[in-house]
This record gives structure tokens, sequence and C-alpha cells, in this order.
């Protein structure tokens, strides 16, 4: 469905800019947030399908930023579901970047699914546990995955995963 069209259009996209496709990773994400845009937002279907595609291909901050200020001074304020649907791409585009397979939400429970080990280092997991505490919770077994607690699920899960993919490049980097 449109998961598999999301992510086969910011391969293309990304080869196009002559970027590295990781083709293995391709993060599933099942959260209960309402993410589209309502036709009452935009009505015309091209250029709706025309914003999807910019905001699949959502890659840093800076293109969420430039994203924002053209839907905005296009077509007015975002409704929530437009600002929840940029939020889940530009999760998805770092989570990919950091391995992650699955993000499923279950009540304020979420859980982030590790393709492997590999960029899970002790480092990384001493540094989370001070930093979220009771909040986050590891498993490293063959199928690792966190366990977090969020109230505010966007952000707090936004601001993990950057956490998360800062530190694996900043170690890379080293």
């Amino acid at each position: 469905g449109y998961d598999r069209y999301v992510k086969f259009l910011g391969q293309a996209i990304r080869r196009l800019k002559g970027e590295e496709v990781n083709e293995s990773i391709d993060t599933t994400i099942d959260l209960k947030v309402d993410g589209f845009i309502p036709k009452k937002y935009i009505n015309d279907e091209e250029q709706k399908i025309e914003v999807y595609k910019k905001i699949s291909s959502l890659e840093n901050e800076a293109d969420f930023d430039e994203l924002l200020d053209e839907l905005i001074d296009r077509f007015g304020d975002l409704p929530i579901e437009v600002e929840n649907l940029m939020e889940i791409s530009y999760i998805r585009a770092n989570a990919n970047k950091i391995d992650i397979t699955n993000i499923v939400q279950r009540d304020n429970d979420i859980k982030l699914e590790f393709a492997s080990t590999e960029k899970l280092s002790i480092e990384l997991i001493q540094k989370l546990s001070q930093d979220y505490g009771k909040r986050l919770y590891f498993d490293l077994s063959s199928a690792p995955y966190f366990l977090f607690k969020a109230k505010n699920i966007l952000p707090e899960l936004k601001a993990l995963i950057e956490k998360i993919n800062g530190f694996v490049n900043n170690k890379n980097n080293v």
C-alpha cells in the first residue's frame, strides 16, 4: 500500500540525487495518529500527489522546514493530519538510517524493532538509560528492540530517533 509506494518513491528520489540507497531496511510505522492530506486542505488530486511525493522524500530537518514553509505559503496553516504525516515521514527516514525495521504503538508504549544490534553500542545504551531512565526498556536478544513509554508520541519518538541517529553518526565519524 502507501508504505511501499513511499519506500520506492524515496529510493528513486535518492538514486536521482546520486545518494546511496539502502535496499535492505524498510521501516514500517504503525502509530495511532492520523496522517493524511484532507480534501479541505488540498482539493486538487494532482497537487495532492505532488505534496505526498515531497513529504515522502523528507530526509532531514532542513527538508522538513522548507516543505513546511512551502505548504503554509501555498495552502495555509497545516491541519494536524498533514503535520502528523510529515513527522511520520521524517521519523521513517531517520529510522531507516539506524536499521529500525518496525515502530509499533501499543497504548503509550512504542516498540522500536531493530534489524540487528550492529548500531546499538554499550555507550549508546548507557546514554539512553541516563536520558530516559525507566521510560526506555532494552531487549538486545536475537530480535533486538526498545520499548519506549511516551506521552506525546510523535515529538518524543522523533527526539529519541534523532538522538540515536546522532549518536550512531558521531561514533562512525570518530
